[in-house]
């Protein structure tokens, strides 16, 4: 509808979709245009429930939404059953090859995964030795999240995003252990809490002074 904001357009267009008796699934389920409807939109992407979905729970769900596109879902299939398929393929499915992504690189995967390797990080930041381990292994999640989510229309290759990811790594290892040094010389920091935001400031910096940029970068040059 012209001048209509596009949330609420995508919706409604859903919405006529679901009145007419079929429901438009490459429109969003909620309204985005309310701040609810996106929050009810992205918990469900990112819900860590369905990492502990199988196999056959995936593949079935991938199934019945491709009968239901087809006009051939079975008889007695509820809109809920469909709308519960729509967030498992969502959360396992790669949105343009329609292949099952990596485990590790699933957007449910992203708060469990994260919280972990922050508690890790916050918990033994005194030793550089666990610092560069978890820094990698940050930057290395990081790097698995981007690849499995890109765009695959993209004309980005795999060795730019391996540069980003080399040099993401560099930057927050040399930051982490910098850092520590500088606090352990330091009687009053060495003793107060500022030591366990050392990790986190490592990340910040790799993300805004080589992540983003390098990206913004490789987009340009690729357009």
């Amino acid at each position: 509808v012209e001048g209509t904001p596009r949330g609420t357009a995508l919706w409604l267009q859903a919405q006529m979709a679901l009145s007419s008796g079929r429901i438009d699934f490459s429109q969003p389920r909620y309204d985005q245009s309310t701040y609810w409807g996106r929050v009810r939109h992205f918990f469900e992407i990112t819900d860590p429930r369905t990492i502990l979905s199988s196999d056959l729970e995936l593949d079935g769900a991938k199934t019945l939404l491709q009968q239901y596109r087809a006009g051939q879902e079975p008889s007695g299939t509820t809109e809920e059953q469909l709308w519960r398929a729509k967030v498992l393929y969502d959360s396992a499915f790669h949105p343009q090859t329609g292949e099952k992504n990596f485990l590790l690189g699933r957007m449910s995967c992203q708060v469990p995964a994260n919280m972990l390797i922050t508690g890790a990080m916050m918990t033994w930041y005194k030793s550089n030795t666990a610092a560069i381990i978890l820094q990698v292994v940050n930057q290395t999640f990081n790097a698995t999240a981007n690849y499995t989510n890109r765009n695959a229309s993209s004309h980005i290759t795999n060795d730019m995003l391996a540069q980003a990811y080399i040099l993401a790594t560099l930057c927050s290892v040399s930051v982490a252990v910098g850092l520590n040094k500088l606090i352990a010389r330091s009687a009053t920091l060495s003793k107060g809490m500022i030591g366990r935001f050392v990790p986190l400031t490592a990340i910040i910096v790799a993300a805004q002074c080589i992540n983003i940029p390098f990206n913004a970068c490789m987009c340009i040059c690729v357009c």
